[in-house]
């Protein structure tokens, strides 16, 4: 959405609920740089990656796995690019078997403010 992404950067955050304890692959694929904090800490960072977006077999530096306690928990999605041709996702998967996690609530709304989206 043009509203949200001027085609350079994008900065949003996400508040997502686990009801029991997860053991999650976090995957920020992208075709620029990107960061991604989970509750504060930084858990992915990288620059110049190709868009590649699996719970497996991916760019090392795009992936983190953690225990995630059950709860609400705050992700910041950080990302730059130096192209035309953005494309990026964020994905949560179990780290045991990369199957992705559909059982999480999210709660998601731009980090500089704006609307709120309720996502489940």
């Amino acid at each position: 959405d043009a509203e949200l992404f001027d085609g350079s950067a994008f900065d949003a955050a996400t508040r997502f609920h686990l009801s029991r304890e997860q053991y999650v692959r976090f995957v920020l694929a992208s075709n620029g740089s990107g960061t991604l904090r989970l509750d504060g800490q930084r858990i992915i960072d990288y620059t110049n990656a190709s868009f590649f977006p699996v719970t497996h077999r991916g760019r090392e530096d795009t992936w983190h796995d953690v225990v995630v306690q059950p709860g609400w928990h705050r992700l910041d999605v950080s990302l730059r690019f130096d192209h035309a041709d953005p494309r990026a996702a964020l994905l949560l998967a179990d780290a045991h078997n990369g199957l992705l996690i559909n059982d999480a609530t999210f709660r998601t709304y731009p980090a500089q403010g704006g609307p709120q989206l309720a996502l489940s």
